[in-house]
């Protein structure tokens, strides 16, 4: 179901209210290595060590998604971009966390159909090499305070500046109605907050696709939590 624009709409604020987002943001990655205990990765975005992410590793067709956490991380170099501008790369290593339940299965075919002959009938507790490096998605969370709420979208205080137009998953937690919804959207606008000590930027974000059942749901919380001010 399409949202409209943000601008479009009533808007209320709702600081003081406890409602937040999950944004989930996509890394791609290398994988230089693996074994059922862990990975070694190499990205072009930095890993925070000691936080969990969720890796997903593709193989044609197959996807095999695992929890980990990173132990450590390194930069290791540099390479330019389609504009000719040096972007960063980093090496990171993974201690996956769920493999003693039925992911370990999924993760002992993938490491087989990555690795072939290389990885034999033993595969818990070696570390493998990979000759080509395999692919990896590795999803990271961040919750972040709602302060603005409409029927066509939110606004959000973060630590980080995103591009307009980038579209991106949100889960929205509402305890007031102990309620979790999920919604695409896109980022209308960033603004960077005048006279912060460190960068913090007002975002607003679009809802473009959320489930007909979930943005009834919506509406029906936007009119419950609107007894704020108006903001035009």
């Amino acid at each position: 179901m399409q949202g409209g624009k943000l601008r479009k709409f009533q808007r209320y604020i709702v600081e003081g209210m406890d409602v937040h987002t999950h944004i989930f943001f996509n890394i791609e990655a290398d994988v230089l290595d693996l074994s059922l205990s862990g990975a070694s990765i190499r990205s072009t975005q930095r890993l925070s060590m000691g936080r969990p992410y969720t890796f997903r590793f593709t193989r044609d067709e197959e996807v095999t998604s695992v929890q980990g956490v990173v132990v450590w991380e390194k930069l290791v170099g540099g390479r330019k971009d389609a504009k000719g501008q040096t972007i960063q790369v980093y090496t990171a290593g993974v201690q996956f966390l769920d493999v003693f339940t039925d992911k370990a299965q999924q993760l002992v075919e993938y490491i087989r159909s990555v690795a072939g002959a290389t990885a034999g009938k033993r595969i818990a507790g070696i570390r493998l090499r990979l000759q080509e490096p395999g692919k990896a998605v590795v999803i990271r969370i961040d919750e972040y305070l709602v302060t603005i709420i409409g029927i066509g979208g939110i606004s959000i205080e973060i630590d980080r500046e995103l591009a307009p137009e980038r579209v991106l998953l949100f889960e929205l937690m509402i305890p007031s109605v102990e309620t979790r919804l999920h919604f695409t959207g896109r980022v209308a606008y960033c603004r960077e907050i005048p006279g912060a000590e460190a960068r913090r930027f007002n975002v607003g974000i679009e809802i473009v696709e959320m489930a007909e059942r979930e943005m009834s749901r919506w509406k029906g919380i936007v009119e419950t939590l609107s007894p704020g001010v108006g903001k035009p």
